[in-house]
């Protein structure tokens, strides 16, 4: 049957009312597979979203971690540096600067990888042929979040490490 009006609840309603008691009739309806296609595109941002932040949090350790045992790996260099004249402030920029690269090359190889695994995961479940989009301004922020701690994270690590003298640190080498 067709609708006057397209996905007409009260319309659908009044038809399963008349048609409920057939036992040899039966019906499937336009409105019950919008349903169900909300139901499942519910389910999959879920899904999606409890993935993504999981796999956000995994890499935003992974990142301090390693510019953890980076800073501390190069303590006795960033010590060297500052004896022979380069500031505190300078070696932080640095640091940031070294966070940022490594922020710009994440989001390019997520660019270049991530775009198409994506979109073939999509396609490979797209049930109802439904166009491929990317939330944009979701994106952008998210990039944002990444830049900011690779920015911050490095010199917050070297500035909680710099708790002595250029010259304790230096002996450390020896040791």
């Amino acid at each position: 049957m067709d609708y006057s009006q397209s996905y007409d609840k009260t319309t659908e309603r009044s038809i399963k009312e008349i048609f409920q008691n057939s036992d040899s009739l039966s019906y499937e309806s336009k409105l019950d597979r919008y349903d169900q296609m909300l139901d499942t595109e519910k389910q999959i941002k879920v899904l999606g979203t409890g993935i993504g932040l999981i796999l956000a949090l995994l890499a935003v350790l992974n990142f301090v971690n390693m510019m953890a045992a980076g800073v501390q790996n190069r303590r006795q260099e960033l010590a060297a540096l500052e004896s022979i004249g380069m500031t505190s402030k300078q070696i932080k920029k640095t640091l940031s600067a070294e966070g940022l690269g490594y922020g710009v090359i994440s989001i390019i190889g997520a660019l270049i990888l991530g775009v198409p695994v994506s979109y073939m995961v999509f396609q490979s479940m797209n049930l109802y042929n439904m166009s491929f989009s990317m939330p944009i301004l979701a994106n952008a922020g998210l990039f944002l979040v990444i830049l900011l701690i690779c920015m911050i994270v490095p010199p917050w690590i070297y500035r909680v490490s710099e708790k002595e003298s250029i010259l304790e640190r230096l002996r450390e080498e020896g040791e």
